[in-house]
């Protein structure tokens, strides 16, 4: 008999309920979800909950919310072991077969003005997080496609792209949710982030 896993989740503000409370059934996780802004977490230095995810998403122009949000919940949670910080970050901080950082690749893509100030903003809040020590936290990248589809078994790396059989770097919504909750059941890495990709 294992035991019982309570997450909180915090997903993009103009999300619905009915799609929060499908992703999580789908998936296996028995969460009651509410709408709320970024205060959702104030007042939690007594956290009921092992797990906290941040699946928060915003549009470019308020980008730098996500470094503000992880901030805010790591200065909630100084010098404790629970809640667990779960971030669900982009695939920009992550290196290429030639040690290249992905967000430089990124940079030249056309119209790129239009949308890059969100994987840049995750970026810097991957190396926020890589200094902090007193705080229980973890971080996932996808691949550099994320798509939606069923789960596969995943395959997990650490800091560089993964490439699939099919010779793309790829992952899908299905195999990234496998991965995360198999970190939540069985962690696997403290304090630092790791990669998910499809086979």
């Amino acid at each position: 008999m294992t035991s019982e896993i309570t997450c909180y989740v915090i997903f993009y503000l103009e999300v619905s309920y009915e799609n929060c409370n499908y992703w999580c059934n789908r998936y296996g996780w028995n969460s009651t979800l509410q709408r709320k802004y970024i205060t959702w977490t104030r007042g939690y230095s007594n956290c009921c909950f092992d797990v906290i995810v941040n699946a928060f998403a915003t549009t470019p122009d308020k980008a730098y919310l996500h470094l503000d949000l992880a901030a805010k919940l790591v200065s909630f949670f100084r010098e404790t072991t629970k809640p667990r910080l779960f971030f669900i970050l982009g695939a920009a901080s992550l290196l290429d077969e030639s040690d290249k950082l992905f967000l430089e690749t990124l940079k030249t893509l056309p119209d790129v003005a239009s949308w890059i100030s969100i994987p840049t903003e995750a970026y810097k809040t991957l190396n926020f997080l890589r200094g902090i020590e007193n705080v229980n936290w973890v971080g996932v990248s996808p691949s550099a496609d994320f798509i939606a589809g069923e789960a596969t078994v995943p395959v997990v790396g650490k800091d560089h792209l993964l490439i699939s059989s099919n010779g793309k770097s790829v992952v899908t919504s299905g195999t990234m949710a496998v991965a995360i909750l198999n970190e939540i059941e069985k962690p696997q890495f403290i304090n630092t982030r790791f990669t998910v990709g499809n086979q």
